[in-house]
């Protein structure tokens, strides 16, 4: 990832997190996450984007070994834009 980049958490787990904290601080990296609607905002959400036909800008990879090591190299030199998708 490019110095100065961030990571947004979109998800919810219940496994714990494992971050490479040296790289975090030396390349000084953002984490950001956020639970920012109730269920009645998220239907809302959808709703419109239904309506307005919004659609995701994403750059897919194929499910595969080799697309999941393109993904992540794309990743970790910071050249991925967008949401990176693996899809089959």
């Amino acid at each position: 990832m490019a110095p100065f980049g961030h990571i947004i958490l979109l998800g919810l787990t219940s496994e714990p997190l494992t971050l490479p904290y040296l790289l975090i601080m030396t390349k000084e990296i953002s984490i950001h996450g956020a639970l920012s609607s109730k269920p009645s905002e998220f239907d809302a959400m959808l709703e419109f984007a239904s309506e307005h036909n919004v659609r995701p800008v994403v750059e897919e990879f194929p499910m595969t070994e080799e697309g999941a090591a393109a993904a992540i190299a794309k990743l970790e030199n910071g050249s991925i834009r967008y949401r990176g998708v693996l899809v089959c």
